[in-house]
C-alpha cells in the first residue's frame, strides 16, 4: 500500500510540474504506467479491501481512463486537470 501511495504522489508531482498543456498521448503514457503500478500493488491487497479497489477504478473512470485496458474512454474528461482532481 505504501508503494502505491508513493506512486500516486510521484504521478501527481509529475503531472503538476508539466509545462503547458500535456497532450492526450503524454497523459495516456503516464496513466498507463500508473495503471501498471496500481494493478501490481492491488494484487497484494486483501480481497476484503474491495471498496478501495472500486474507488481507484471509479476515480480513473471519472477522468476518462480505463484502468484495466489502459485506454482513454472519454477524451473530454481526460485532461491533466481531470487527472489531478481524481488523484487528490
Amino acid at each position: 500500500m505504501e508503494r502505491l501511495k508513493k506512486d500516486l504522489r510521484s504521478m501527481i508531482a509529475h503531472v503538476s510540474g508539466l509545462q503547458g498543456v500535456p497532450t492526450t498521448e503524454q497523459l495516456a503514457s503516464k496513466c498507463a504506467a500508473l495503471s501498471d503500478a496500481i494493478i501490481k500493488s492491488a494484487i497484494g491487497l486483501s480481497y476484503r479491501i474491495t471498496s478501495w479497489k472500486s474507488l481507484r477504478t471509479n476515480s480513473f473512470a471519472a477522468m476518462g481512463w480505463d484502468l484495466h485496458h489502459k485506454l482513454v474512454t472519454n477524451a473530454d474528461h481526460f485532461t491533466a486537470d481531470g487527472l489531478l482532481a481524481e488523484l487528490h
